[in-house]
């Protein structure tokens, strides 16, 4: 569960360290990144989610480096919240625990801690 708060504190903390960065992240790419995680993530095993978790963190790293605005940063926010509520349901039924595929992903609270802009 700490995990799981952690990375949501992440997705936060993405959107407010957005003003400061460069052009690689398509936020149409990531909207739709979302939409088809959305559409198929009823039969997701937990391989399934370990694979779209490491997908999702190379978002969320690219969108930290964009220069998004206000009203994208917004969306991507929105996005993030909504990819993570379709995890956080799945939990449960496909038996995965979290806290590896989080760990596995991306060290988020290195990321937190400050040890890895």
């Amino acid at each position: 569960m700490k995990r799981i708060v952690s990375l949501i504190l992440t997705a936060a903390l993405a959107v407010l360290v957005a003003a400061s960065c460069g052009e690689s992240f398509s936020p149409n790419k990531f909207h739709a990144f979302v939409d088809d995680i959305e559409s198929r993530c009823a039969a997701f095993t937990a391989d399934d989610w370990a694979q779209a978790n490491n997908e999702y963190q190379g978002y969320v790293s690219d969108f930290r480096q964009s220069k998004a605005s206000p009203e994208v940063a917004k969306q991507v926010q929105a996005d993030m919240n909504r990819y993570m509520s379709l995890f956080l349901k799945a939990v449960p039924a496909v038996g995965v625990n979290p806290d590896e595929i989080l760990t596995n992903s991306q060290d988020v609270e290195k990321f937190l801690k400050g040890e890895q802009q």
